[in-house]
């Protein structure tokens, strides 16, 4: 029995998450946050995203954005985070 199994045995309870489907981020939102996080080239944001330049050139020129890359975009947006210095 795992440890889910037996914590839902004991308590009664069971838990089910529902995560919404996010809209795909299309080019022009990918290029528009890297505006607003103050990210000026391809290549800083193939540094701050940890891939390829020709990755992040492909992804603000139409190539489908990961939804992995689109939540780390919105998540250094909200946080405000410096990313400045991983460049």
């Amino acid at each position: 029995m795992s440890i889910g199994a037996n914590a839902r045995k004991m308590t009664g309870v069971r838990v089910t998450v529902h995560f919404e489907k996010e809209t795909p981020m299309t080019e022009e939102d990918f290029r528009k946050a890297l505006v607003k996080l103050g990210i000026k080239t391809q290549a800083e944001a193939a540094a701050v995203l940890g891939v390829k330049l020709r990755t992040a050139n492909g992804y603000a020129n139409g190539m489908k954005i990961p939804a992995m890359v689109q939540r780390f975009l919105q998540v250094l947006q909200e946080t405000k985070y410096p990313v400045q210095k991983w460049f």
